[in-house]
């Protein structure tokens, strides 16, 4: 067990360890939004962005505010950087005693699904969290999901999901609850 545990912290501190290079993030004129995606149970709700040349990051100030009930539906949102054939995605699911949210980057081409890689330190159930998601003109997409869980070894947790070229769309959705998002800005990372 000492050895599994020991492992397993050395994963985590891979992921959450990597150190960011300084940056400046600088919002896009009209590129910061109040979005509340309160969505009833089994129902969905979305807010798209088209035409995002110019913009290499978004930061988020986002809240997991309700979770609803439903039978075939969890509790659930995604924010989705898209191109023409792939997708990098970043889903948050609540469990339904609360606790930690279950946090997943993965890159989707078409139905399929791969690159799955799942956050180990991850904010709770109506906890306020910033997310950080910059990409290059080469399609690598960065996220980064900052959480009171993540505080003792550097305050986040970073995954990386290469899409063929930069999205030209992002998209936020929620399923069976709501979300908060307080702001969610668009705009450009200098380093």
């Amino acid at each position: 067990m000492l050895r599994l545990s020991g492992t397993l912290v050395a994963a985590c501190l891979v992921f959450v360890g990597q150190s960011a290079a300084a940056q400046s993030f600088a919002p896009s004129p009209n590129g910061s939004f109040l979005l509340d995606l309160d969505t009833q149970s089994g129902s969905f709700s979305v807010w798209r962005a088209n035409e995002i040349a110019g913009v290499n990051a978004v930061r988020a100030h986002v809240t997991f505010a309700r979770k609803g009930v439903d039978r075939q539906w969890a509790p659930t949102f995604q924010i989705r950087l898209s191109n023409e054939s792939h997708d990098a995605v970043l889903s948050f699911v609540a469990v339904p005693n609360s606790g930690p949210l279950i946090v997943q980057a993965s890159l989707v081409q078409g139905q399929q699904q791969s690159e799955q890689q799942t956050f180990l330190l991850t904010p709770t159930f109506q906890e306020a969290f910033d997310i950080d998601i910059d990409w290059t003109p080469a399609g690598v997409v960065t996220f980064t999901v900052h959480s009171q869980a993540a505080q003792a070894v550097n305050g986040y947790e970073r995954h990386q999901v290469t899409i063929s070229g930069p999205p030209n769309t992002i998209s936020a959705t929620c399923s069976t609850g709501e979300v908060t998002f307080n702001p969610i800005q668009l705009g450009h990372v200098t380093q």
